[in-house]
């Protein structure tokens, strides 16, 4: 058992020392190929053994802390973030009512405190006595020899002996050995409470604290104001900020056992808005407003546990006395072990101290460790600066790294160790602004494609940032979107042709900069088209139009990318609205009623550059009143009807259908071009559904003819013939209920209607003259929707037959 405990104990130290020796390679060590391992080709002995002076040399002249230089990451990325977990803050909600209600009245400790004593007194012990008896005792001896005779042969002698005792007695006194007497004292009859919490107040404290700090971190997290503005009142704007990156390469060596990592970094503006005399006296320096990380730790249990114990006792031939004293103390906390921490100070003593900022990040060992863990660690600082955000560099940064010795007990860093300083002041860094503005590295006319149904497939050759999206008037693509997808070589996004046409489109990068989309070798020089004369519209249908425009040149007409019409958004001029092309004319069928509410046409291609100015003409033989043409019903009698007709271009408009029909002007001599009146017969009405129009070298159009009631109505007639120099006549009749004004001769003759409405009585005929000769008359029936005659006969004298 020894040996394999042996063996195992053997092979846990061999594997001890290879990792061991395994991790101090990266930190420094100089690694030896083992022996007839094969060398480079063409590489001497004596040559590798220079390259490993090299390594050396180099090594010792380092001091374990290497800094790369500092990276510029996107600012807008880290305030997201930060906004991000500044949100999370904010939902936290700790003051629980519940929880508090809880623990009122708890028992929150106790005290309890025994004493007992026991006594034990022990007399000495009686001696025994032990008696033996022994018996008579004997024993017998026989003893053998063996001889020759004269004769030569063997013969035995035989000799017995006989012993014999008398018998005794054995007395023996034994006295006890006296120990100590054992003595306990008595065991607590009560006990504590087996439950215990803190107060409810204590609850509540406790609560708050944390609610307070999460605000400490919330304003921490959101920065100060002066951290953002600059402190001249007379300069009101915001400091640019930059998030800066250290890569760390620690790789600890011998020299610097129990000691402290240090990176110490001052960054210096090179020129701020406030160095002005007039506006500011000394300038202000750059501002720190987040330090990444700010601290790391690890939490590690911090045992102690001290006992001491002593007894002793006395023994006497009387009484024996002893005792035992025992006193022991344990202690458990929690602590956290520090491995990076990040401070700030400020630069003194120096020439430009007032335009420096400084902080440092120390690294420390932990965890029981003697040497600090090696290893690339990454560090951030967020900087705002007194600058102008137009500035092609903001500063420079200074870096000394050195160690200190540290006292692991106490966590207490000490004195720097002689020789670890090493300080790049010769050769700063800069630190530039960097536009995230990425243009597409490939857009012309073939990065476009017609998917038909009004889409169109844009691509955009480029690598671009995550978090660049593309904005189209107010429609936002971004990851995510359905429409939007980036690849490796660029972004691929789908959007509606008369978007792309008629608004803004821009790409945005992460920091909110916008890049217009524009195609920007254009044909033609860039030189955009001429339109000739005025725009053509003709009538396709009684809801269509057709617009033609003809341009100074037909070589517009087949260079790419195509130009298009954008008639109030609506995009003519691919697969899903074509134009139609003619020489150096080109035409679309449009609805004529959005052309009436968009009179401006506007040609181009898409994705023009700013200084494209596309032709825009406008329809001026449309109007604010024009409209779709359309019929509504003016008047009617019994055998006509008289109509409104509304619409565009109505000058010289003519009906073909029904024949005879007859267009009359009407209204103010302004609506010429869009209102007309049309006169209608029962029958043309009765037998034809729409009327059919023509412009002037046009195609006819169809106008619905809206429904018109024509009732056969029974003709009103007097009940009998009057005679001359008659005062009243019965008429009778259907709907004089109605009848709102009788006439002759343009003077008006009173009535009377019965309740029924079927027959009115006249009255005054005599002094109206209707009377007064022997004649046909005329009387003017005036109803609420028409108009009609009555034929009234007059005769000298009436002789009637009356049948028996």
């Amino acid at each position: 058992m020894r040996y394999k405990g042996f063996s195992l104990l053997s092979i846990l130290l061999s594997t001890t020392v290879v990792m061991a020796y395994h991790n101090q390679t990266p930190s420094g060590s100089i690694y030896r190929p083992p022996r007839g391992a094969a060398r480079p080709p063409g590489q001497s002995q004596n040559a590798t053994a220079q390259l490993e002076k090299q390594i050396e040399d180099r090594d010792k002249g380092l001091n374990g802390i290497q800094v790369g230089e500092p990276k510029v990451y996107d600012d807008s990325l880290l305030q997201q973030m930060l906004n991000n977990a500044q949100a999370k803050l904010a939902a936290i909600q700790l003051l629980d009512q519940s929880g508090i209600a809880a623990k009122i009245g708890a028992v929150t400790g106790a005290s309890q405190q025994i004493s007992s004593f026991g006594l034990n007194v022990q007399g000495p012990s009686i001696p025994g006595v032990v008696t033996t008896d022994k018996g008579a005792t004997g024993s017998t001896k026989e003893t053998a020899a063996l001889s020759v005779n004269p004769q030569g042969q063997p013969s035995t002698t035989n000799t017995v002996e006989a012993t014999s005792g008398l018998p005794t007695r054995d007395v023996v006194t034994t006295v006890p050995v006296a120990n100590p007497p054992a003595v306990t004292a008595p065991a607590p009859t009560t006990s504590l409470p087996s439950s215990f919490s803190v107060s409810s107040s204590d609850v509540l404290n406790e609560q708050l604290q944390l609610t307070y700090e999460i605000a400490n971190l919330r304003l921490m997290i959101e920065g100060s104001l002066s951290d953002r503005f600059f402190n001249n009142q007379a300069i009101r704007a915001v400091k640019p900020r930059v998030t800066l990156g250290f890569p760390i390469t620690l790789h600890p060596d011998a020299r610097y056992k129990d000691a402290v990592a240090i990176v110490e970094v001052k960054i210096q503006k090179n020129h701020d808005l406030s160095d002005d005399p007039k506006k500011h006296d000394d300038g202000e320096p750059p501002t720190i407003t987040a330090l990444l990380p700010r601290e790391k730790t690890y939490n590690v249990a911090s045992i102690t546990d001290n006992s001491t114990s002593i007894g002793g006792g006395v023994v006497t031939q009387i009484v024996g006395v002893s005792g035992s004293w025992l006193r022991g103390r344990k202690t458990h906390y929690l602590v956290q072990d520090q491995d990076t921490l990040a401070l700030t100070f400020q630069p003194e003593n120096e020439p430009n101290d007032k335009k420096r900022v400084g902080f440092l990040w120390q690294f420390r060992p932990v965890l029981g460790r003697r040497y600090v863990k090696g290893g690339l660690r990454q560090t951030f600082v967020q900087v705002a600066f007194p600058s102008n955000w137009s500035a092609d560099v903001f500063g420079k940064i200074h870096v000394r790294t050195y160690w200190r010795k540290y006292d692991r007990k106490n966590g207490i860093v000490k004195e720097v160790i002689s020789g670890s300083l090493r300080d790049n002041a010769i050769v700063p860094w800069d630190i530039p602004r960097y536009k995230l503005e990425l243009a597409p590295r490939i857009f012309n006319k073939d990065s476009l494609e017609d998917l038909g149904r009004g889409q169109m497939l844009v691509k955009l050759f480029g690598r671009f940032l995550s978090g660049t999206y593309v904005r189209i008037g107010s429609t936002i693509l971004g990851e995510g979107s359905p429409g939007l997808r980036f690849e490796h070589y660029g972004i691929r996004f789908i959007a509606p042709i008369a978007d792309l046409a008629s608004k803004r489109v821009v790409l945005v990068s992460r920091d909110g900069e916008e890049i217009p989309l524009q195609i920007p070798d254009l044909p033609s020089e860039r030189k955009p088209p001429e339109i000739v004369g005025k725009p053509k519209v003709t009538s396709v249908d009684e809801t269509n139009s057709l617009v033609e425009i003809t341009l100074n040149d037909p070589k517009y007409l087949e260079e790419e990318p195509r130009l298009l019409f954008d008639i109030g958004g609506l995009v003519f001029g691919y697969s899903d609205a074509p134009l139609i092309k003619n020489g150096a004319t080109l035409s679309a069928v449009v609805p004529t009623s959005w052309l009436i509410a968009h009179p401006e046409v506007a040609v181009k291609p898409l994705f023009a550059p700013v200084n494209y100015k596309a032709p825009v003409v406008k329809v001026d033989v449309l109007t604010h009143l024009s409209q779709n043409e359309r019929l509504v019903v003016l008047e009617q009698s019994r055998t006509w009807a008289k109509f409104l007709l509304y619409g565009n271009r109505l000058k010289d408009v003519s009906v073909l259908h029904p024949i005879g029909a007859t267009v009359h002007p009407i209204g103010r001599p302004e609506d010429e071009y869009t209102l007309r009146m049309i006169h209608l017969s029962a029958d043309q009405i009765r037998s034809h559904k729409n009327l059919v129009i023509q412009r002037s070298g046009e195609r006819p159009i169809l106008v619905p003819i809206p429904p018109v009631e024509f009732k056969d109505v029974k003709e009103s007639k007097p009940t009998e013939r009057l005679p001359v120099n008659a005062d009243e006549v019965v008429i009778e009749g259907e709907g004089l209920k109605d009848l709102q004004e009788v006439t002759y001769n343009g003077r008006s003759i009173p009535f009377e209607p019965s309740p029924d409405g079927r027959t009115v009585r006249l009255k005054n005929l005599r002094a109206h003259g209707v009377t007064s000769t022997a004649t046909i008359k005329m009387l003017e029936f005036t109803f609420k929707a028409s108009k009609a005659n009555v034929r009234l006969e007059v005769v000298n004298r009436k002789v009637e037959n009356v049948p028996k």
